[in-house]
């Protein structure tokens, strides 16, 4: 063949080669996943949840992705893929959505693990309340679609990743502890990012169940009522800043006894709302110093902010951004109250040393002055209800002049301490007789000291008001009370 029909034949093919359409080749998330047999069990659950056509759709993605070990230990997933599909309930597919949501970013991260300490992302997790009791009405869009909206005010889920001594870790807390581990090196496709991990992450609770799962909170925990800690757990957008246990140790023990008795309701509802703002959530990055938090009581918090520290109303922050479903929650290391703002009256105390009877009584009486007042000073002999069951003793008949005269001499003008009452003494009481000419009513004391079983110590002293026994030792408020 001579030189140039060759040359002719092979310029020809080149010419037909060019002209046919170049082929081009994407790698999606599913590609990844389904290229590693360590992503079985997970390719099962986002095909039963309708979840592939998402994940498609996605112009950009990081998936941190559970192994199958991961799924196994998981009981929520590895029962549901167990269920044949007939039997599966919508509700609990949607609970397996929002959590694969949260395991989902709608970009892809140029690069992981973190190289420069703790990384926040974005997820495509919008937690929502449920509704109660639920609704028959049709979902707004398809459920396997990530909605805006929901209980953080527009925004998704956070979620945290961090590096420590080499290893990369997902769902760490503020300070880059805890968290899960990843399992596999991160694998890139077209426009996705896969990176494997050691565990499923559960999406966070709502505020009232992180609160109760908060070891520095129990106190607050123990003392907060039932409809308090519902509305931490359905109110949406919330920040609050909850004082740790130590806090609350410094209040007076007459204060920590009202808070804890069961009359403290409203007062409690007080305190969170003074810890409480809602709006745009208050994570630490929006926390620019010389600003100022509104509470849902109207009080504003100044927030001061260096490098190393956050004060809040001049208490420092403690525990950061601990995300919930409904919000975000700080601990301080104060109450965030103005200076004798919580100082509850004689009435309050009452109730809380099982007086109610007592006070039950003062109210039909119109005698609430008495104990109401936080100026005045009175020393209270008050009977418990235990006491008044126990001995079968009485007041007069409700309404009456009688009942009201009983009442104000057990109310004895000024402080009288134990170390002032001296045996044989009498008191001016609150109770003025016409048949005195206008003067008080006295009540006679009696105090003794029992002997000491140990050497060099001195006996206890025991006090008697009108022969009435006090039992156990007067308490401090306000007024001083003796029970």
């Amino acid at each position: 063949m001579r030189p140039s029909k060759l040359f002719a034949l092979l310029f020809g093919s080149l010419v037909q080669a060019s002209q046919n359409p170049l082929t081009t080749y994407s790698t999606t998330l599913v590609d990844l996943l389904s290229a590693d047999s360590d992503y079985t069990q997970l390719l099962r659950l986002l095909q039963r949840t309708r979840l592939i056509p998402t994940l498609n759709k996605l112009e950009g993605s990081t998936f941190f992705a559970p192994t199958n070990d991961a799924i196994q230990r998981y009981s929520l997933w590895n029962d549901y893929l167990s269920f044949p599909e007939s039997e599966l309930i919508d509700n609990v597919n949607e609970r397996i959505r929002q959590t694969l949501f949260y395991h989902i970013l709608n970009y892809t991260l140029p690069s992981f693990p973190p190289t420069g300490g703790v990384e926040i992302y974005r997820t495509l997790h919008f937690p929502r309340i449920p509704v109660e009791p639920p609704s028959g009405d049709p979902p707004p869009a398809p459920p396997w679609v990530p909605l805006p909206g929901g209980s953080l005010n527009d925004e998704s889920q956070r979620l945290r990743a961090a590096v420590r001594e080499g290893k990369a870790y997902v769902s760490v807390d503020a300070f880059g502890e805890q968290g899960i581990p990843t399992a596999k090196d991160p694998v890139s496709g077209t426009n996705c990012m896969l990176i494997g991990i050691h565990e499923v992450i559960e999406p966070p609770g709502s505020l009232a169940n992180i609160i109760r799962g908060t070891p520095a909170l129990s106190y607050l925990t123990n003392i907060l009522p039932e409809a308090q800690m519902k509305a931490l757990e359905i109110t949406p957008g919330l920040t609050v800043f909850l004082p740790e246990n130590k806090a609350w140790n410094r209040l007076p023990r007459v204060v920590r006894l009202y808070l804890e008795s069961q009359f403290s309701n409203a007062d409690l509802k007080w305190i969170v709302g003074m810890h409480a703002a809602a709006g745009k959530l208050g994570y630490t990055t929006r926390l620019k110093d010389a600003t100022k938090i509104r509470t849902i009581e109207g009080n504003k918090l100044q927030i001061n902010a260096t490098a190393d520290t956050i004060t809040v109303a001049g208490s420092e922050l403690r525990q950061r951004d601990v995300y919930a479903s409904n919000g975000v929650l700080h601990t301080v290391s104060d109450l965030l109250l103005p200076p004798g703002s919580l100082r509850p009256n004689a009435e309050k105390y009452l109730l809380a040393l099982n007086c109610s009877t007592f006070v039950e009584l003062l109210r039909s009486s119109n005698l609430t002055s008495l104990v109401t007042d936080v100026d005045a000073e009175y020393t209270i002999l008050a009977p418990r209800d235990d006491v008044l069951e126990i001995t079968g003793g009485s007041f007069p008949d409700e309404g009456t002049d009688e009942l009201k005269r009983s009442l104000k001499y057990h109310f004895i003008p000024g402080r009288w301490t134990t170390d002032r009452l001296k045996d044989g003494s009498l008191l001016e009481t609150e109770l003025v007789e016409v048949g005195l000419a206008g003067g008080r009513q006295v009540l006679d004391v009696g105090v003794s000291t029992t002997i000491s079983s140990k050497p060099g110590k001195d006996g206890r002293k025991e006090l008697y008001f009108g022969g009435a026994g006090v039992i156990g030792d007067p308490s401090e408020s306000l007024s001083l009370l003796h029970e």
